[in-house]
């Protein structure tokens, strides 16, 4: 009841149209200007675990998984603290991405090889054991409207997938903007993607997947590993 009820004040107070971003090295969450990619969060705050990796959101709900306690963890959006009471265990073994489209949230683990599709309230995996992903190093999972999209370390490429399958339907994908992709999530028609080697935050074209930001812009951290938005 208590979580029902921030998520109807977050919508109600127009909390929804944010995006976030977070950082290894710092161990920070940021939130992130939607159209300069600059800091809006003074620096950020630090993240509920000791790793964060993973950063996304719906419905106004915000959410950050952690590689090292391996735990799932619902945001204050505003303040960017644990609202979950220590966060939840995740089906996983080790958690790299975190974020979802329309009201359903995903999952998708780098050790399994697995993304998931979790109940957006417990946690817990409603796919019964998960589905192996397209790739070889799953680090990153999000969406928009009713679409979603994923991102892997050692293929370096983006994917759109099914939401209901959690299989490509992108060909294949596509060859990212950067070396090291870590991070991927959208907000308001508009797709986000962050990189743990250049250092950079890029704005994404949602259909071909290339970037549109004319190279990125230097996040506000020193390695990006999320991003994401409600």
């Amino acid at each position: 009841m208590y979580l029902a009820q921030r998520r109807k004040h977050f919508i109600a107070a127009g909390k929804i149209g944010r995006l976030y971003h977070c950082d290894g090295t710092t161990g920070k969450i940021y939130e992130i200007d939607i159209d300069t990619l600059l800091d809006l969060s003074g620096g950020g705050v630090t993240a509920p675990g000791t790793f964060p990796r993973g950063l996304g959101g719906i419905n106004g709900r915000l959410y950050n998984c952690d590689t090292v306690s391996d735990k799932i963890y619902e945001l204050d959006p505003d303040t960017l603290l644990d609202i979950s009471s220590g966060g939840v265990t995740s089906p996983s073994t080790l958690p790299t991405g975190i974020g979802g489209m329309s009201a359903r949230l995903y999952h998708c683990d780098s050790n399994t090889d697995k993304l998931y599709e979790l109940d957006p309230d417990t946690f817990l995996d409603i796919t019964a054991g998960g589905v192996t992903s397209p790739s070889t190093f799953p680090t990153g999972i999000g969406g928009l409207s009713s679409r979603l999209y994923h991102c892997d370390l050692n293929t370096d490429k983006l994917y759109e997938i099914d939401p209901d399958t959690l299989l490509d339907i992108s060909s294949g994908g596509v060859t990212r903007p950067s070396t090291t992709p870590q991070g991927i999530g959208g907000i308001s028609g508009r797709l986000y993607h962050c990189d743990g080697t250049s250092d950079k935050l890029y704005e994404i074209d949602p259909d071909t997947l290339l970037d549109i930001s004319s190279g990125g812009v230097t996040s506000p951290s020193t390695l990006p590993l999320g991003i994401g938005g409600i």
